[in-house]
């Protein structure tokens, strides 16, 4: 896809915008200068988003759209690798009003076959946004990665209340308690699952402008969050969980770990 500098960074603030503290958020919120509003029901809602701006014409039109929905049988195998070379960075709690963000300091980084991406945020969706045999979980965690090239890569992760792998109760315990500006040292590898067996498919962002090119990468396996926590995050932030798309003719597949 061809990048325009401009829509770029417009799209890169809205992917993930996120939490003010101390109340519980209405997801039709916006800041001052956020203009048009945007939110997840009524007539601010993922129906209305690609009629709202003239820049965000893909919510509506785009052909290859996020979420989806993922079934086995549709997924291919194929020899493309990845690598996690993530370390503990400064991870800082973000003020916005669609989702709880973290934004990450440089540090941590994904390959994806010669390309490397650079660990800038990551947030929560309640219910999840991908199906997986046309289920929702809890919720979701996105940790986007940007490349020098601008190119966007998106590592999500279903959080389920029977995984068996949980994020560190220092982060938990952090996030909850943490206000807008709040840091703390977190090593991200804490928060993916340590199978590694990942699946991939060419998509966009899931929040205005709806940006298509992004390179989704979806763990196939989850990681741990209970009800009690579905709820903290839902109080903070609410239900923002944009509808599946339809996936058309694009392909799921497989992504290996590198050494694997």
């Amino acid at each position: 896809m061809a990048w325009n500098r401009r829509n770029f960074l417009g799209s890169f603030a809205c992917f993930g915008l996120s939490l003010a503290t101390g109340r519980a958020l209405a997801v039709t919120s916006c800041k001052p200068e956020e203009q048009p509003c945007w939110g997840y029901h009524g007539d601010e809602g993922p129906d209305h988003w690609g009629r709202l701006h003239p820049d965000w014409v893909a919510c509506a039109e785009g052909s290859e759209q996020s979420p989806i929905a993922l079934a086995g049988e549709e997924v291919k195998p194929t020899a493309e690798r990845f690598a996690l070379h993530y370390q503990p960075t400064t991870a800082r709690l973000s003020d916005n009003v669609h989702t709880v963000r973290i934004d990450m300091e440089p540090g941590s980084q994904l390959l994806l076959g010669d390309r490397t991406f650079s660990l800038r945020q990551f947030h929560f969706h309640t219910p999840s946004e991908h199906l997986w045999s046309d289920t929702a979980d809890l919720g979701e965690l996105h940790l986007v990665h940007v490349a020098d090239s601008r190119e966007i890569a998106v590592l999500g992760v279903a959080l389920r209340p029977d995984a068996a792998q949980a994020f560190p109760d220092s982060f938990w315990n952090w996030l909850q308690a943490a206000e807008a500006g709040e840091s703390l040292t977190l090593d991200p590898a804490g928060l993916v699952p340590r199978q590694g067996r990942l699946v991939g498919y060419r998509g966009s962002f899931t929040t205005p402008p709806c940006t298509e090119g992004v390179n989704w990468l979806l763990a196939m396996e989850p990681m741990a969050m209970g009800p009690e926590e579905q709820r903290w995050l839902e109080q903070r932030m609410g239900r923002n969980a944009r509808p599946v798309q339809p996936l058309g003719s694009r392909t799921v597949h497989t992504v290996l770990r590198e050494g694997s």
